[in-house]
């Protein structure tokens, strides 16, 4: 912070004032010091010579007692005084010496043997239960007792004890009187107090005897109790107070003087002192004044002048004055101020340049922003999310892309923010940090990771300056889960017409065998049936026909998996089929298997072929069967709901079985693919499931927890008209209808042909059979007759049925058709699907069937 500027009078003048009031007020101060040590010492000294008196006075009374003790005992033990005047002497020794209230004499015992004259009752009273008594039997001099309070005087005492024969003592009671009178003696100020306290803290002497009287304690008695002088608070009056201690009879004697009375010349002096500065104070400003004034003159005449300068007005000369330093200063000022006019002169000439090359660079610059405008609008609207990184993990930049990948809140993003961090939650970098291994290789790095169920494409690029110094990495992410999904459900496709493929031409060949052998069991029944043969023949052709029926759902099933079927699809009811199939499925499935349906009520109908819906069920139910080994329970739901503005029909199973593991969920719907032992399963069953779904415009989801069960949900449209062959209501067959047509049979597979060739010319229809496309189109050609019915196989070599329908058409636009083949609609494709308008007779077909046909093509 930058300090506020002074003037230069300001500081003038601060300077003048240190010079003058510093070293004054620094005398006076260390003045002061002097003083205060000096006139402490003098009180301290003058406190010592007062307690020296007190001391004095108190040390001559106590040696008086004790020699008037001696003397008596002196006296005593010399038998000049006869036992029976004893008393009478020590009644005159009281009355000579005021010092003693009384002495007595006392046997070790404690028993009073003499007393005075005054005290002749108490003789024989024994005083060994007194404090000083025992106290004085175990001195071997003279005792000096502690402060009591006898009871016949109740005053200050204190017992002073001799020993005067072997078994007696003389003891001299001692009013304290006398310390009072040596108080009371001493010339002192009113304002001071001389005061002398037992070894209890209590007043046996004071200037003001009230304190004796009421028996007060002296305050802070234990700091009085060493020798010294303190200066104390007392009653909000500050004290200087002096003890010391009077050891021989355990007194401290104490002096109390107000602390301003004894400093009075200190404060009288520090007074004057502040007086003395204040007037050298004000003398300082007025010579600071006076002597500043000449300066200051010639600084503000200085700063007009040089004013006028800084406005431009560079001709301006400065004056001399009459101060030679400032001379000087005024001749650099107007050099100076010649070279600026020069200077100037040059900046307006160069400031006209920079003033076109300022234009241009902002032309530039604009061109510059725009462009990183542009650069920045192209990356943030790129689906790939880009991060750039410098070598400590600090992100440098970031693109819009990648706040929507991870889901970041931009606000997040600081410039101390950490890829790892930001991006992952780690409070550190990555264990297996991957710009580390870029750094070392000095090469991209790319791979595929997992981020909130997306897969996430990342590359590492490494990024180094031109010396070779890593700078860090350019990171670049793409969201691939909807490409590697397309690419799976792709797979899935190519897998599916590949195997779907070889299983049309297998069921192609299948159905062939199966036309001969249906066509040729179908034909033998009907003849027999005319003659009369044996019942057990016709039972077991009737057994070959049925095997040859369920040989041909068989190539149904296989179909359906390829999605290369016919369908045959009504309007259904979901809930008639589940109910039907309940009984049937809860045998199935076994006892240890609940089965519960929730079957929703008006529930909307279904277009779809009912045989296949009952395929799904099936196979579903077995699929969790096998997934409850140890039991369970399925769960039957259907219920409308609207999925992407359609009405479906949904049919949910949900069973309580091990559930579908998270690394095979992608493959349950291929073909062969099976989680069960060798011969347990075909791999199958989810794939027929599958083909049917999409073969009825529906929608397959999965919910699935390894260990806790899955959810098959179906979705129908309840309301799709689809384009599917239907079969119409049964003709009844007229044989007369049928006598005397003239039919053209083309079949490249002889057995098939000449089944078909037996079927029609026992209805007494005329036949023309051709092997191939070519045949039948020179045939028809060469034909004389009018042909009523073409009856072609789709794929033929050479020329194929649609072809040959073409080319006859062409002669005979009224010509009805009907088309045979093996394969589906499916199989052959649009390009087939597109020119068949005849009727469409899928192989194996029954004798009936290939009648019916003829006929509703005629009536059409």
């Amino acid at each position: 912070m930058m300090r506020q500027p002074k003037t230069l009078k300001a500081l003038l003048k601060k300077n003048i004032l240190i010079v003058i009031v510093v070293p004054t007020t620094v005398f006076i101060v260390l003045s002061i010091i002097f003083l205060m040590n000096f006139v402490k010492i003098n009180v301290d000294h003058e406190q010592k010579m007062e307690l020296d008196i007190i001391e004095g006075e108190m040390q001559k009374m106590f040696d008086s007692n004790i020699y008037v003790l001696s003397e008596v005992d002196a006296i005593l033990e010399s038998g000049i005084i006869e036992q029976e005047k004893i008393n009478h002497y020590l009644e005159s020794i009281i009355n000579r010496f005021e010092l003693f209230d009384s002495i007595r004499i006392v046997g070790k015992d404690g028993r009073i043997i003499h007393a005075p004259i005054k005290e002749q009752e108490i003789i024989g009273f024994n005083i060994a239960y007194e404090n000083y008594f025992q106290s004085a039997l175990n001195s071997k001099e003279s005792y000096w007792s502690k402060v009591f309070m006898p009871t016949e005087s109740l005053k200050p005492t204190i017992a002073i004890s001799l020993d005067i024969q072997s078994d007696q003592m003389i003891i001299g009671y001692c009013s304290l009187n006398a310390i009072q009178k040596i108080v009371d003696d001493m010339l002192i100020e009113p304002s001071h107090s001389i005061a002398v306290v037992d070894g209890y803290g209590t007043y046996i002497a004071h200037s003001d005897f009230n304190k004796v009287s009421e028996r007060e304690n002296v305050l802070n008695y234990k700091k009085l109790k060493v020798n010294g002088t303190y200066v104390m608070n007392y009653n909000s009056e500050k004290l200087l107070v002096s003890s010391r201690d009077f050891k021989q009879a355990d007194f401290t004697i104490i002096i109390y003087k107000p602390f301003f009375d004894s400093y009075f010349v200190i404060w009288y002096l520090l007074l004057l002192s502040l007086i003395f500065v204040l007037f050298v104070f004000i003398l300082s400003i007025f010579i600071a004044n006076r002597q500043s004034k000449p300066i200051l003159d010639t600084i503000s005449e200085l700063i007009d002048q040089t004013g006028e300068i800084s406005q431009g007005n560079y001709d301006t000369a400065l004056e001399h004055t009459g101060i030679i330093e400032f001379n000087e200063l005024k001749n650099n000022f107007n050099s100076m101020a010649s070279m600026v006019q020069e200077m100037f002169n040059r900046l307006s000439e160069s400031q006209m340049e920079l003033e076109i090359l300022n234009e241009d660079l902002c032309l530039q610059n604009e061109e510059i922003k725009k462009s990183e405008e542009q650069i920045s609008v192209i990356i943030n609207s790129t689906y790939d999310g880009i991060l750039v990184l410098d070598a400590k993990f600090n992100i440098q930049w970031v693109n819009n892309a990648v706040y929507e990948l991870f889901n970041i809140n931009k606000k997040h993003l600081t410039k101390q923010s950490k890829c790892y961090d930001l991006l992952y939650g780690f409070q550190s970098k990555c264990y297996h940090c991957d710009m580390e291994v870029v750094k070392l290789s000095r090469d991209k790095l790319s791979k595929i990771t997992t981020h909130h169920k997306k897969l996430i494409e990342e590359t590492y690029i490494p990024n180094y300056d031109d010396t070779g110094m890593f700078l860090g990495v350019i990171k670049t992410f793409r969201d691939i889960t909807d490409k590697v999904a397309l690419e799976t459900k792709l797979n899935r496709a190519i897998k599916m017409e590949t195997v779907g493929r070889l299983t049309g031409g297998i069921a192609h060949d299948f159905n062939n065998i199966l036309q001969v052998i249906i066509g040729y069991t179908d034909l033998v029944m009907v003849q027999m049936q005319h003659t009369g043969e044996s019942d057990s023949v016709q039972a077991k052709l009737k057994t070959i026909y049925e095997s040859a029926n369920k040989a041909e759902r068989l190539i149904k099933k296989l179909m359906t998996f390829s999605k290369i079927d016919q369908i045959s699809p009504k309007s259904i009811n979901l809930n008639v089929i589940v109910r039907e199939l309940g009984t049937m499925l809860s045998r199935i499935i076994g006892d240890d298997i609940v089965l519960s349906l929730r079957l929703e009520d008006m529930l909307p109908e279904i277009f779809a072929d009912p045989t296949q819906i009952e395929q799904i069920i099936m196979n579903l139910f077995i699929n969790a069967k096998h997934a409850m080994p140890n039991g369970g329970s399925i769960d039957v739901h259907t219920y409308s709901i609207e999925k992407n503005g359609m009405l479906y029909v949904a049919l949910e199973i949900t069973d309580t079985g091990t559930g579908i593991s998270e690394d095979i969920r992608e493959k349950i719907f291929d073909p062969f693919f099976t989680t069960k032992d060798i011969g347990k399963g075909t791999g199958l069953g989810l794939a027929i499931v599958l083909g049917i779904v999409e073969k009825h415009h529906g929608i397959i989801e999965v919910d699935t927890t390894e260990g806790a069960g899955t959810t098959f949900t179906i979705f129908i449209p309840s309301t799709h008209i689809q384009t599917m062959i239907q079969s119409k209501a049964d003709f009844v067959i007229d044989d007369s209808k049928l006598k005397g047509l003239n039919i053209l049979l083309a079949e490249d597979d002889d057995s098939v042909r000449t089944i078909a060739a037996s079927i029609l010319r026992s209805k007494g229809i005329y036949l023309i059979e051709a092997a191939d496309g070519r045949d039948a189109i020179k045939k028809y050609m060469d034909m004389e007759k009018k042909i009523d019915v073409l009856i072609l196989d789709v794929i033929m070599p050479g020329i194929n049925g649609v072809e040959v329908f073409e080319s006859i058409k062409s002669i005979n636009p009224n010509i009805k058709a009907i088309f045979t083949t093996g394969y589906s609609n499916d199989f052959l494709g649009e390009d087939y699907n597109l020119f068949l308008q005849g009727k469409v007779l899928q192989k194996p077909y029954k004798n009936e069937e290939l009648i019916l046909s003829i006929l509703e093509v005629l009536e059409a």
